[in-house]
């Protein structure tokens, strides 16, 4: 750089030069614009992985309990109780007994939803879709519980609504960014008796 007289002053041109050839601060300036999309890619990763994993979570459960339910287990243990919606919660704690940590078991049984059915055959299987047709939002008043008899045919169907820690990444089936999780299992019941 030239060495200027002092008092007078720098031209634009000569400041431009420095400010062309000065390195400082060019990686803060650099990692400003990647930080952006990298922080949205990072976020977005996990917030899929979580919804995949508690999908995943409770595809375990239901198969678990499907299983309860086509050994006769669950029916035998319960043989007693004849009331459709306490068979219902009874199954729904043995399902968030197999969750762990996702849906908390103090609130499980209020998030969770269960559906139990017996079908004529497997061909006739068709779940209670737990969203309103006309306003797409989460409605299991057609969930229900039915005894999966000796060798009949039965469909198992879970759901609950997970709310994304960010939802603005739209991820979301639901009104408000928030996302159904549903697993379902169909089954031929054992002669348990």
């Amino acid at each position: 750089m030239k060495v200027e007289r002092s008092g007078s002053r720098p031209t634009l041109l000569a400041r431009l030069r420095c400010f062309r050839r000065d390195k400082d601060g060019a990686t803060a300036i650099e990692f400003a614009m990647v930080a952006m999309p990298f922080f949205f890619v990072i976020l977005a990763t996990m917030e899929v992985a979580m919804v995949m994993w508690q999908g995943e979570v409770l595809e375990t459960a239901v198969a678990r309990a499907s299983r309860k339910i086509y050994t006769g287990e669950f029916q035998l243990a319960h043989a007693a109780e004849t009331n459709m919606t306490t068979l219902q919660t009874q199954l729904k704690q043995s399902i968030c007994g197999d969750m762990g940590v996702f849906l908390p078991s103090s609130s499980c049984t209020t998030q969770l939803s269960v559906d139990v059915r017996t079908l004529d055959t497997f061909s006739s299987t068709s779940t209670a879709n737990p969203i309103d047709a006309a306003d797409g939002s989460y409605n299991t008043t057609k969930f229900g519980y039915a005894n999966v008899a000796p060798k009949a045919v039965g469909l198992l169907t879970a759901s609950f609504v997970y709310n994304p820690f960010f939802p603005q990444l739209g991820i979301g089936t639901l009104p408000g960014g928030r996302r159904l999780i549903m697993a379902t299992a169909a089954f031929k019941a054992e002669p348990y008796k």
